[in-house]
């Protein structure tokens, strides 16, 4: 059959033959084999392509892996445990003996097992001793007063130390075991995380697994964890009920949003036909999906929120895969099923199918970049947020870090950036067989939108949380789903305008081609790289690990960056509770967890001063909101909790760094940013090859022929020094100053020095600390310390080099040669 170019009241002309397609090969089709062979070409170069980015990703992963050393190079996620699984140390022995099953190998060393608790238990048992107490404050009558004075007696039992509030809690079945050495890390996950364990992680399969049981009869699935600020420890809490019911309302709002969509895009074409299509119609069709798909962004997001995701990573891939889904549907299939027959001139005409798609792809690639680049979108949000809180008129009770959590910059969105850069790329490919030029407009809108999201994250918001891989391999799982969708398309959009020979190729080529895509999509790496010839231009594996270990690589991290300081329980709970007993298992003001042979600092709860003391229970420093009443006094737990779930029930972060102040994590975070090697503990081995920033040896190698020869550190005349020690009422104000040295008493011992304001005073050398200069640092980590001036505390026998506080706070040990003293001026 032929088809026509206009139909019944459509009076418009055909459109011109300077925009032909591939499909548009007149009425009377054309038995040419070049579309067929077009198509089969672009499907496979994109099959034999996708293998070659999941190559470069993994690469890049390897590469990230061997030049930075974060926490989850040491971390494991055990799943499967009973719900009475309290303990820390049968976890831990656990792992111990049979991390490395295989062989008969030394016994894996664990730092540490972090148990996921049930925070809503936790929260829920604080809930009520708070009410509680409220409700004895209230009563006045004697009796009833006994039975309430009863009740919280029996509530506080499980506040009575750490093992009694473990006990009361139940384990929602996961933990997070933190082992010493890299290597064992990796040798533990080439024995448990496989694809035969994978496959085995299913019920029907798990006859397939020979791993350990925990307890001689659980099954565990063990992985590599992800990074403690892409966890959600309340989420752990959920069932798999709980997320599947979830998941089928957010599928069901899907199909509700489509509905609609589709209903009005048809009603506004029904509207234009009958007005006659007026020039630049087309437009409005298209200007439609894009506004509904606004709504259906936020609306699918919060969605997706409440299926309770255990990791941001995995609720962001799920947000990535669902708006992409919706945004082929609205894109691709909205204006075929409008458009939907070829042979009454529903695709070449003015107002068809082509003017839709070309107007929806171009006003696709522009609004975004548009947007953005004119700071639309920031404009909108500071208006909603201005007219939320006013600053001349606060809302009663409202804290400072309340405020600056509502006037920091915007998270980056980066799902939405993932969908919208998918469906750009697919839109262009899905429609290429009817209309070539769409590949074009696609590329254009790609790079647009590579600058534009370019802007906004280094412009426009915060920066982000370090995002997991998988989303980016689920991105490259999307689009082998769009190659088979391509199928589809080539014949759909190719089979009308062809005859004989060539239609029967075209429509022959769909199902090879779905069949393939689908297949490779779930194949390993390996296998797809040895189908596809990436056999030619295979990388070579090498070792991801570096010899640092746990104990050194901590002090690079920030005490919100570690796992038990984000769990709620451990923080709220333990930590007050161990330091009140004076058996404190971490620093409370870093997090660092001790070497066995090594003693934790005791802090004191109820310490009035000290920097140590104010962390009990926070992550940054002691929270403005109240702690909770009479029987967990010290816990750190706020009323931040309760207060953020009554605004947003959805977790965007773990509760832990949700209650602090986001200036405040930051800034912890950025002190910390310091190269390893700086970071040596005194064993005199770590340091030297931290794999973090590749510097190593070569700064113990570099950088002394920045320093004059012949000028030791120590204290001498002409230096500067920080005051520090000074016990006596007039001497405490001088704490923290800079002094010049001026000369040596002979007889004492002790230093002239020259003090703020002009002032001479006589001090001890125990009292003075030397400053100096860093310099001569060749990495790209350590140069950006290059200049800056530090305090000397003292010589590290161990590392054989200077102990250092930076200018950051974070103390460092640095070699002789990198080091210089300063001068005063005078």
């Amino acid at each position: 059959a032929t088809w026509k170019n206009h139909t019944y009241n459509r009076k418009d002309a055909p459109i011109s033959f300077e925009y032909t397609t591939a499909g548009n090969t007149g009425p009377n089709g054309s038995d040419s084999i070049l579309p067929f062979v077009s198509a089969l070409l672009t499907g496979v170069l994109m099959l034999f392509t996708l293998p070659q980015l999941a190559r470069i990703q993994d690469v890049t992963k390897d590469a990230v892996d061997k030049t930075q050393v974060e926490p989850n190079d040491f971390a494991l996620f055990v799943e499967g445990l009973p719900d009475d699984a309290r303990d820390e140390e049968e976890v831990k022995d656990f792992v111990e003996l049979h991390g490395r099953f295989q062989g008969s190998g030394p016994r894996t060393e664990v730092v540490k097992a972090v148990i996921s608790y049930s925070t809503d238990k936790f929260l829920s048992q604080l809930k009520e001793l708070k009410e509680t107490k409220q409700a004895l404050a209230r009563e006045a009558d004697t009796s009833e007063r006994e039975r309430i004075q009863a009740k919280l007696k029996e509530l506080r039992v499980p506040w009575a130390s750490a093992k009694a509030l473990s006990d009361s809690l139940p384990c929602t079945g996961s933990a997070i075991v933190v082992l010493r050495d890299q290597e064992e890390h990796r040798e533990v996950l080439e024995q448990w995380d496989t694809f035969s364990e994978w496959l085995a992680s299913h019920r029907l399969f798990r006859w397939r697994s020979t791993t350990p049981k925990f307890r001689g009869t659980e099954y565990l699935r063990i992985t590599r964890a992800t990074n403690p600020s892409d966890l959600l420890w309340e989420n752990m809490c959920v069932s798999d009920v709980e997320r599947t019911t979830a998941r089928a309302k957010t599928y069901g709002m899907m199909a509700v949003i489509f509905g609609v969509c589709l209903v009005v895009v048809v009603g506004l074409n029904v509207g234009l036909k009958w007005i006659g299509n007026p020039p630049g119609s087309s437009l409005l069709p298209a200007a439609c999906i894009l506004v509904i798909r606004i709504w259906a962004s936020r609306t699918i997001r919060k969605f997706v929120m409440q299926q309770k995701h255990s990791t941001k990573t995995e609720r962001d891939l799920a947000v990535v895969t669902k708006l992409t889904l919706f945004y082929v549907l609205s894109y691709c299939l909205i204006p075929i099923l409008v458009n939907l027959n070829p042979y009454e001139g529903d695709w070449y005409t003015h107002g068809g199918l082509f003017s839709d798609i070309s107007g929806l792809m171009v006003m696709n690639c522009i609004t975004v970049p548009l947007s953005i680049v004119t700071g639309c979108n920031v404009c909108v949000r500071n208006y909603f947020r201005d007219k939320k809180v006013d600053l001349n008129n606060p809302p009663p009770g409202m804290k400072q870090s309340k405020l600056q959590t509502i006037f920091e910059p915007a998270d980056m969105d980066q799902p939405r950036c993932f969908a919208k850069v998918l469906i750009t790329f697919l839109t262009g490919l899905l429609y290429m067989p009817m209309w070539p030029y769409a590949i074009l407009v696609s590329a254009a809108g790609l790079m647009s939108e590579y600058w534009a999201f370019k802007y906004q994250l280094l412009r426009q918001c915060k920066h982000p949380y370090r995002q997991g891989h998988q989303v980016s391999m689920g991105a490259l799982r999307i689009l082998y789903l769009g190659v088979a969708v391509f199928a589809g398309t080539q014949a759909l959009f190719l089979e009308p305008s062809l005859i004989g020979a060539a239609r029967s190729w075209t429509g022959s080529l769909a199902l090879p081609l779905i069949i393939a895509a689908v297949v490779l999509m779930f194949m390993p790496l390996s296998s797809k790289l040895m189908i596809c010839g990436g056999f030619l231009i295979r990388a070579k594996k090498s070792r991801t690990h570096t010899k640092v270990d746990y104990y050194s690589a901590q002090r690079s991290w920030p005490k919100h960056q570690k796992y038990h300081t984000t769990n709620l329980v451990y923080l709220h709970g333990f930590e007050m509770m161990n330091a009140k007993a004076k058996k404190p298992q971490w620093d409370a003001k870093t997090g660092d967890i001790a070497k066995p042979s090594e003693a934790v600092p005791e802090v004191v709860p109820d310490a009035a001063e000290g920097e140590a003391s104010e962390k009990l229970g926070a992550l940054t420093s002691r929270p403005e909101i109240p702690l909770v009443p009479t029987g967990t006094e010290g816990l750190g737990i706020t009323a931040a909790g309760e207060e953020e779930a009554e605004e947003e029930p959805e977790i965007e972060e773990t509760g832990a760094t949700a209650a602090e102040d986001p200036r405040a994590l930051a800034l912890e975070t950025m002190k910390h940013e310091v190269p390893l090697s700086m970071l040596g503990d005194g064993d005199g081995g770590d340091s030297s090859d931290d794999g973090s920033s590749s510097e190593s040896a070569s700064e113990d190698e570099s950088g002394s022929e920045d320093v004059e020869e012949g000028r030791p550190l120590g204290l001498r005349p002409g230096v500067m020094a920080r005051i520090v020690g000074l016990e006596s009422e007039a001497g405490k104000a001088f704490n923290g100053s800079v002094c010049s040295l001026q000369s040596q008493d002979a007889t004492s011992g002790k230093w002239v020095c020259l003090v703020e304001g002009g002032k001479r005073a006589s001090l001890a050398a125990e009292n003075l600390q030397q400053r100096v200069r860093i310099v001569g640092l060749s990495s790209a980590k350590g140069k950006e310390f290059n200049g800056t001036v530090g305090t000397l505390l003292g010589w590290n026998d161990g590392a054989q080099k200077w102990n250092v506080e930076i200018f950051t706070g974070i103390k460092a040990t640095i070699p002789t040669f990198n080091l210089k003293p300063v001068e005063s001026e005078s």
